[in-house]
This record gives C-alpha cells, sequence and structure tokens, in this order.
C-alpha cells in the first residue's frame, strides 16, 4: 500500500487493521463483487496486496437498452495494481466488480475498524491524513473512471427507437432520391412540335 512508508514499525492501529481484515485470493479471471455501504458492518475498503487487476462493468443487466449481438458486454474502467485502495460503496454504487488478470492477494478492511484505530492509537493518527489524502485520489478517480466507461459503454448500444429512426432515414432517402428524379425531369426541354 501507498501508506506503508508512512506507518511506523510496530503500530498497534495498523496491526489491528491487520488482525481485523478479510484475506483474498483470487485466480485469473476471478471475479470480486465490491460490497455497497449499506451492509450491515457499514463501508469497506478493499487493498490489492500482489497481483494485477481490472475494475469493470458488467453492462449486461441493463433492461432498458437491448444488448448487441456478439458484442462483449463488459465496460472497462481501468487496470490496477498492488497498492490500489478501492472504496467498495463507491465501487458498488457503479457496479465496479474486480477481475483478476493475474493471480492476486487482497485485504479487505471496515471502514469502522479504521476510524477507531484512528481513534484510540496515537500512532496511527500519524498516518490518518495521508489515508484520507490516498482515499480522496482514489475516490476521485474511480469515480471519473467510471462515469467515462459507463458513459462509452451507453454510447455504442443500440437503442429502443433505432429501427424507427433507421426506417425514418430510409424514408427520407426515398423521398429525397424521388425529388431529385422529378427535378431533372421538369428541367427536360420540352419537345418540338
Amino acid at each position: 500500500l501507498v501508506l506503508a512508508p508512512h506507518i511506523p514499525e510496530g503500530c498497534l492501529g495498523a496491526k489491528s487493521m491487520a488482525l481485523q481484515s478479510d484475506h483474498f485470493d483470487l485466480k485469473v479471471g476471478e471475479l470480486y463483487e465490491p460490497m455497497p455501504d449499506s451492509m450491515v458492518c457499514g463501508a469497506y475498503f478493499w487493498v490489492l496486496a500482489r497481483g494485477r487487476a481490472v475494475l469493470e462493468i458488467d453492462t449486461s443487466e441493463d433492461v432498458d437498452r437491448p444488448q448487441t449481438p456478439g458484442k462483449s458486454n463488459v465496460a472497462h474502467v481501468m487496470p490496477i495494481f498492488p497498492g490500489y485502495l478501492l472504496i467498495e460503496g463507491l465501487a458498488s454504487d457503479y457496479q465496479v466488480r474486480v477481475r483478476a488478470v493475474a493471480p492476486c492477494e487482497a485485504y479487505r478492511f471496515r471502514q469502522l475498524d479504521l476510524e477507531v484505530a484512528f481513534a484510540a492509537v496515537a500512532t496511527a493518527k500519524k498516518w490518518e491524513p495521508i489515508f484520507r489524502m490516498v482515499e480522496h485520489e482514489h475516490a476521485t478517480e474511480l469515480n471519473k473512471r467510471a462515469q467515462d466507461a459507463t458513459g462509452a459503454a451507453d454510447v455504442v448500444r443500440p437503442h429502443c427507437n433505432d429501427p424507427a429512426i433507421h426506417r425514418w432515414k430510409d424514408r427520407r432517402l426515398l423521398a429525397l432520391s424521388h425529388a431529385s428524379a422529378k427535378a431533372a425531369w421538369d428541367r427536360l426541354p420540352d419537345l418540338p412540335d
């Protein structure tokens, strides 16, 4: 994690976080679905310790718009590398999931546990501002990238009115060609008597 150089050795706050965190091993291609903030235990953070992964959005569940046959229904948000801090509630709001590109090791911890560590352990207060800065940077980046990926996926997908729009275009082109032919016919010289 980016914070590692800033955490004093033997910090009880960091040790308590490590003891209370959940460990995840992801195989190549395996998915991890972030938890929403509305869970009973509250908000979670997820940290990629080893490996490589990508954040992606599955757009196949959007029932308002038809799916494009033969096209992938996954919008890629961004690649992530060791040390990446994922704010699970924000990721869940955008329906972002993590897909392992290489074998990954990750940890998940509750925001409540982190707040308790910051409040109870003096050495943890020293690295709290750095954590908040990293949290803000990653939340801002995820927000922007997820909006971009959602918008890009939305733009290329067919709309429910596409067939009607294509029929209108065909009728318009046919009407223009008829009008053009009629105008050309009207310009012909009169036949002599």
